[in-house]
């Protein structure tokens, strides 16, 4: 392992989000045990703020008494040093992060989501908190991961969302779709995501889309959870199918509505004399009738008169 530098070049990182890992400067993984790694990412998960020694002695050796408890944690520092070469955990009572020699992904998604710098946030999170990573015979540690990982994707997933909605006020209902998607993914059985994602598809022009998505969210819920429709996603899917049909029946309807036009009989002779006429007028003014529309101007104007 490697001494890291006074400069965020040359620190250690640790991962959390999406996969975890103890990193050097340059990007070569370091061996650390379970739980030396467990405390590591309890104090990280803490931020400035650090975590008490209580804590952590209650969440990584909640069955052993404090003489044991604390000698365990001491031992558990010890291996973290020696793993890292330096002292990345600092504090006696309350226990932090050095930041002058590591930096954490959850530290710095923390970071984002207190200075509402949305997108960077959202760029921050590749993933659950600690997605994969199990302590034998540490329930109590468990449980704190859920409550972290849960916590973190709430939080991760309200910045989300303030950008699909600063997107949709900007005039962008693309990049408005792709945040929705983003939130969807996180939480793929939300109704209320899936009808926002839904309305961004409509308002992107992509009506076909939008519908998919909330058939696939139905068929998700009904598989998953054994649940009826959402009510408001059939309401919105009705809507847009009879929306499509509008142009249609206006048309029919309109055709439907307007007044009959009458056609008014027309006398025998006048009809002859019409058909004649028409037939004998030639289509443009500078062309001569026809030797048959001659004919038939004769037929129908009766005899010939013929001077002496």
């Amino acid at each position: 392992c490697l001494y890291p530098d006074s400069h965020p070049g040359g620190m250690l990182h640790l991962r959390t989000l999406g996969a975890f890992s103890l990193l050097r400067p340059d990007g070569s993984p370091i061996a650390v045990q379970r739980r030396p790694f467990a405390l590591l990412a309890l104090v990280a998960a803490a931020g400035a703020r650090g975590s008490s020694r209580e804590k952590a002695l209650g969440v990584l050796w909640p069955d052993a008494d404090e003489e044991r408890a604390r000698h365990a944690l001491a031992q558990t520092l010890y291996a973290l040093r020696r793993s890292c070469r330096a002292d990345v955990i600092d504090g006696a009572a309350t226990l932090r992060l050095d930041p002058s020699l590591i930096t954490a992904d959850v530290t710095e998604l923390e970071s984002a989501l207190g200075a509402r710098d949305h997108e960077r946030a959202a760029a921050l999170y590749a993933g659950p908190f600690l997605d994969g990573f199990h302590l034998p015979n540490a329930g109590d540690f468990e449980q704190w991961v859920e409550r972290e990982r849960a916590r973190l994707q709430r939080s991760v997933a309200r910045a989300i969302e303030s950008c699909a909605t600063d997107a949709a006020t900007a005039g962008k209902p693309r990049e408005a779709v792709e945040w929705w998607r983003r939130a969807a993914v996180l939480d793929p059985l939300d109704g209320r995501v899936a009808l926002a994602l839904a309305e961004s598809l409509e308002s992107a022009g992509d009506v076909a889309g939008a519908v998919k998505h909330v058939h696939l969210h139905q068929a998700l819920r009904r598989a998953q959870l054994d649940l009826p429709p959402d009510p408001a996603l059939d309401a919105f899917a009705r809507r847009l199918r009879v929306g499509s049909q509008e142009p249609r029946s206006a048309s029919i309807k309109a055709a439907s509505d307007a007044p009959a036009q009458r056609t008014l009989p027309v006398p025998e002779n006048d009809a002859a004399q019409h058909e004649a006429t028409s037939e004998a007028e030639p289509l443009h003014e500078d062309r001569p009738p026809t030797a048959a529309a001659s004919a038939r101007v004769r037929r129908h104007s009766g005899p010939r008169i013929i001077p002496w």
